[in-house]
């Protein structure tokens, strides 16, 4: 899977998103608040890059201490970034997380 490409799309569905929001908000849809703060709320929920190739690493079983290794941060880091990833795609634990990763075709099942 090319993660550049995928990386790219994550900017186009945020440009689009924004673009939505402020035509919303333009529309007075939103109510009391403005284009960015919507987009704020909205970037809440999105996975950032690295939460993405941690996502993709937990995917191919790789451990904590396998993946600080890896991105050469701590397994504490990583730590934080696998319970910020749960939360962010609504998932009771790594399963969820792993559902969620093919669902959405951010990893491919060999």
């Amino acid at each position: 899977m090319d993660h550049k490409i995928l990386f790219k799309d994550e900017i186009k569905i945020l440009n689009k998103a924004y673009k939505i929001l402020k035509d919303l908000n333009n529309e007075n849809s939103i109510s009391g608040s403005s284009p960015e703060t919507s987009l704020l709320m909205l970037e809440d929920k999105l996975l950032s890059s690295k939460e993405i190739e941690i996502m993709i690493m937990i995917c191919e079983e790789k451990s904590n201490k396998e993946i600080s290794k890896k991105l050469r941060i701590s397994h504490r880091t990583i730590e934080g970034y696998r319970s910020k990833i749960i939360k962010k795609t609504n998932s009771r634990n790594v399963v969820g997380v792993v559902k969620y990763a093919i669902k959405n075709k951010l990893y491919v099942v060999n």
